[in-house]
Formats: structure tokens, sequence, C-alpha cells
């Protein structure tokens, strides 16, 4: 039966930083200026349209002015050929460049400018209706003669002693003023373009600038992704970049430290491992040769050895497996401890091999402590690996002294010898795992170096701190720093 197999995921292809930062930007920064350039032309357009209406008004009052007593003359008879009055039209005309129709409260022309008018009474338009109401308006409109010129109009009223005796009409072509409003425009888009072309280089400048440190980092993420972890990272740009750089510098040297701790210790728990089996898989070949040859006693002391380096390896194993479960920082449920009866069972169990090497224990532990809050055998482990140090590198016939005492917020614990003490080059290194100092190496003590790895990990797991005092030669004191119960839950529930 043949089966079907899905079609490959295609990726989808996104856009780059680069483009996601220039056409946004210019798309908006190009609308805005267009907004912007289409509301100045507009107001400008509308500026140059109320300026021609406004002298063409003005030019029309003062001819009105200027022509009520030569009208009043001609319409009383005293200049009844108009000469006068049809001087002053043409003179005005001629000085205005606009065309000027004189005409009776009715409409009826009485002068023009312009031969050939092609009728006798003018209709009541806009402007003749506001000049005999005596206001002020304007019309833009095909040319009243026919022609189908655009032209704009506006009107005054010529007003005699009884009233108003005549209307004056002026209009001049609307297409210079169109010319000077297109040439405005041309001119303002011509800015606009240029604005727009150093707005886009501008733009480009920047997510250049922008760009080029992230693609930076991108390139350094793929090398590192290729197994090139020593890549060098180069932090430049912008100072939020830079701060990414640096970030991403620290993380790419916290990786390369956990991948040196690692292979290190993949070294030291092969070392370890490899020790105690070689050393059974020779007992056992030596306790079959004594079999052989009826040794029984001999058979007996390599079984109690083998048995002893079959201990050390469980006790490494189970090392190891705890050490793992604490770096996985899982919160789980937690209960009271009560420290001071956990202290006293400790010198209990280890009461043979105080009494092997003639070591005393002082102890100065209330009986009654505040509880912390924690897990039981996690901390009987890390309590067990500082006495038993103590107990490791003490002189015979010496003491160690336990003492215990709470604060407003923590309970402590002390536990003191006085041995053959740490260097103090060595104290960075004494929670690392497998560390052995060159002077317990020197004497042969038994040990895994995962201790005090698991200490620390414990102490830490239950929000408590642990600290070293130590001299060469006059011996070294631990201290375990815990928060009470009452005090470690809120700091439980902020890490949960």
């Amino acid at each position: 039966m043949q089966t079907m197999q899905p079609p490959p995921h295609k990726r989808r292809h996104a856009p780059s930083l680069r483009a996601l930062l220039l056409w946004p930007s210019l798309v908006l920064a190009t609308v805005g200026l267009l907004v912007i350039v289409i509301w100045a032309g507009l107001w400008i357009q509308r500026l140059f349209i109320s300026q021609a209406e406004q002298e063409l008004e003005i030019e029309a009052f003062l001819i009105a002015n200027a022509l009520r007593d030569p009208l009043e003359n001609y319409l009383s008879a005293q200049f009844p050929s108009g000469r006068p009055l049809g001087n002053l039209v043409l003179s005005y005309a001629a000085d205005t460049g606009a065309r000027i129709i004189i005409t009776l409260p009715d409409g009826r022309i009485v002068f023009s400018s312009e031969a050939n008018v092609p009728f006798d009474h003018l209709p009541l338009t806009t402007e003749l209706q506001a000049a005999l109401a005596q206001s002020e308006q304007h019309d833009i409109r095909p040319d009243d003669f026919g022609t189908g010129e655009q032209r704009l109009y506006a009107a005054a009223p010529i007003v005699g002693e009884d009233g108003i005796i005549g209307l004056v009409q002026l209009s001049i072509p609307y297409a210079p003023i169109q010319q000077q409003i297109w040439s405005v425009w041309v001119r303002t888009g011509s800015m606009a373009a240029l604005v727009i072309g150093a707005l886009t280089l501008a733009l480009l400048w920047l997510a250049r600038t922008l760009s080029a440190p992230i693609i930076h980092l991108t390139t350094v993420a793929e090398r590192m992704a290729q197994g090139h972890l020593d890549t060098p990272i180069t932090p430049k740009g912008p100072a939020e970049i830079q701060r990414l750089a640096l970030a991403f510098a620290t993380m790419a040297q916290r990786i390369r430290e956990m991948l040196a701790q690692q292979q290190q210790f993949a070294a030291h728990a092969a070392h370890e491992l490899r020790s105690p089996l070689a050393s059974i898989r020779l007992r056992l070949e030596m306790i079959q040769r004594m079999a052989a040859n009826g040794q029984s006693e001999q058979i007996q002391q390599y079984l109690r050895d083998t048995e002893t380096q079959l201990t050390h390896l469980e006790t490494l194993v189970n090392d190891l497996l705890l050490l793992a479960s604490l770096e996985k920082a899982e919160e789980t449920a937690r209960q009271p401890i009560d420290l001071a009866p956990l202290l006293y069972e400790l010198v209990d169990e280890m009461a043979a091999e105080l009494r092997q090497h003639r070591l005393r224990v002082e102890m100065d532990v209330p009986p009654h402590l505040p509880p912390i809050a924690g897990h039981p055998s996690h901390v009987r482990v890390a309590l067990g690996n500082v006495l038993d140090n103590a107990i490791k590198y003490s002189p015979d016939g010496q003491r160690i002294a336990i003492r215990a005492r709470e604060t407003s917020e923590h309970l402590i614990i002390e536990v003191q010898d006085w041995g053959m003490g740490i260097a103090p080059e060595e104290m960075p290194h004494l929670f690392d795992r497998f560390y052995r100092s060159k002077a317990v190496r020197g004497a042969n003590i038994r040990g895994t170096g995962l201790g005090l790895a698991l200490v620390k990990a414990i102490v830490e797991q239950h929000h408590g701190r642990v600290e070293v005092e130590s001299e060469p030669g006059k011996g070294t004191t631990f201290r375990f720093i815990f928060p009470l119960a009452s005090m470690s839950e809120p700091a439980r529930a902020h890490k949960s």
C-alpha cells in the first residue's frame, strides 16, 4: 500500500528589514507630503481667485463713483451724445484691462467698452442683483457675449442723489488667473518631488544604517548555527542595536562556556567511571585466578575491595542523577524542615567514622529551630556532604563544630573544622564539578568531586546561599544561609 506524503511546507518569503523600514515610511511620508501640497495648492488657488475678485470689486466700486456725475449728466440730457461718459469708460477699460458695461437699473445697456454688444439689455446676473442690493458679489462663468471664454464678473451700483441710477459691470478673462494658479501648482509639485527624492535618499540611508548591524547579527547567528561559535560580533549601529549585539555576544560566550563545561563534565565523568570499572575488572580477574588456586582468604579481601568500588560507583551515579535533576530548575512541592533533629541524625549516622578518627563534635544547635521550606532528602545530602568533608579533611584527634542560629529572616548553619584548609587560589573553583584541590589529590582522600557542586545546587534550590571561610593549615567553615519558611514562600511563588 502506497503512503501519500504531505507536500513539503513552503517557507513564506518575508520582506527584508530594509524594505520594512523603507517602504512604509516612504509611503507615509509621501502621502503626508502630498496632502500638505494639495492643501497648500488649493489654499493658494483660492487666495489668487479671492485676490482677483477683490481687486475687480474695488475697481468696479471706484469706477462707479467716478461715473456718477457723467451718468447723471447723460441722463439729464446735458450731454445727449454721451461722449464724456464713453470716453471715461474706454479710458478705465484701457487702464484695467477689463470689459466695462454701464446699464440702467433695469438692465438696459447705456455704454460698453467693447463694440458689437449682442443685446440691448443685460440679464440680471448674480453680481448685478448684488449691486442693486448694494452688496458685493462676483461670479465666474462663460462669457455673456457667447464667446465661450470663462470670465470673472463683478458689479457695483452708481448711486445718485435719489438712489441707484445705474450699474457698472466689470469682467476680465479667467485664463490668466488659471495660468498663474497652474504655475503655482507646477512650482509646488516640483518642490514636493525634490523633497520626496531627498526623503527617499534619507530613508535609504537610515534603513541601511539600521539594518546593517542586524544583518551582521543574522550572519553571525547563521555561522554559529553551523558550529562556528567563535565568530566575532562587532557592536555597531544605534545604541539599542549595540546593546542587542553585546547581549548576543554575552549569550554566545555563555553558550561556549556551557559547551566547554559539558565537554569537561563528560571527560571527568568518563574518567571517574572508568577508574572504578577498571579496578573492579582487575579484581574479578584476580578472584578467578585465586579461586582456581583455592586462595579463599584473599578472595574475600578482593570481594570487599570490589564492594567498596561498587559503592563508590553507586555514589557517583546517584550524585550525577541528583545534580541533573537539580539543574532542571523545576519547582516541586515543599514541606517544612526542622534542621535541629536532622543535624543530630547526621552526626549519629557518622559516629563510626568519628570514632575511627577520634574526632569529637561540638554541637551548638538549639533544640527548637524555626523551620525552612524545602526537600528534606536534598537538605540532608547538602549538610551530610559538608560534614563528611569535615571528617575526611580533619586530622585525627581534632574537633568539628556545628552551630545553628536564626535571624529575623534566615536560619544559619555553620560547620567548622580545623583541618588542612583551602588555598585562596582554589576558592573560585571550590563548587565546580569534579574539582579536587591539589592537597586533596596528593593526600589520596576518597571522593567523587561532586559533593560541593551538589551542596551549592541544593542550597540555591532552597533560595539560600552558601559561604566559605578558609585558611590553609587552620581549617574551613561552611556557612549555610536558608530563608525561613515564611520568607521562602514568596520567593517560590515568584519563581513559579
